[in-house]
């Protein structure tokens, strides 16, 4: 009997005793870490701006030889030069790209618009980042980027854009200065320009690696 009674105490299943309102708790807590991490996922992707730097001193020898004759020197021209680049990704194909520059000769803040010949292009709106100038910050670059694998089904990639377009800084000039190549246009029109930009990748029409087609467009004012 005794026996008996052992095995039956052996075979019985303990009965767990669930605490709801302590799972209740638990679930809470994972759905609020949940939402923190999908919030710090995004917040370290695309979905916010991004920034980078590039700061340069640079120290240039100029000597100038005129037409009529004349020389021009400056056996060092010091300047600052600061770039503040940002970037935001809207969803997987729509993107903002834009660039803060101040380039500044040492000790100068004239208004050398002024001081050039006329009609004085220093400041003219095309060169004004690339021309040491004065202590404000001007904007180089600021544009819409849309972009997409096929073109009404196609196997063709194609790019458009709006804004103030990355027009400089391509090569060769990127191998002098040591920075990445900005447009690939830049060795035939080296200067900035407000207006939009059209781009189909051909290579899977013509078979040439690398092929595309461009259109660009804008509108330019001078100072005259």
């Amino acid at each position: 009997m005794a026996e008996q009674e052992a095995k039956q105490k052996t075979q019985t299943p303990a009965v767990t005793i669930v605490d709801e309102k302590r799972i209740e708790k638990i679930e809470k807590k994972l759905d609020t870490v949940s939402k923190t991490a999908t919030a710090a996922k995004i917040q370290s992707g695309n979905d916010n701006l991004k920034w980078d730097v590039d700061f340069r001193t640079q120290v240039d020898n100029i000597q100038y030889k005129h037409v009529d004759g004349s020389k021009s020197k400056n056996n060092a021209l010091l300047t600052n030069r600061l770039w503040l680049g940002m970037g935001y990704k809207a969803d997987d194909n729509s993107s903002f790209h834009g660039k803060l520059s101040y380039n500044k000769a040492f000790g100068d803040t004239a208004d050398h618009g002024q001081s050039n010949t006329n009609p004085g292009y220093a400041n003219f709106d095309w060169v004004t980042n690339e021309n040491a100038t004065d202590n404000s910050i001007k904007l180089k670059e600021a544009y819409w980027l849309y972009q997409k694998e096929k073109l009404f089904g196609a196997d063709i990639p194609w790019a458009a854009s709006v804004g103030r377009r990355p027009s400089t800084d391509g090569l060769p000039i990127n191998i002098r200065n040591d920075q990445q190549p900005n447009s690939p246009l830049s060795h035939t029109v080296d200067v900035e320009f407000d207006g939009f930009s059209l781009k189909f990748d051909t290579q899977s029409l013509t078979g040439l690696t690398g092929s595309w087609f461009k259109i660009c467009g804008g509108r330019g004012l001078t100072n005259a």
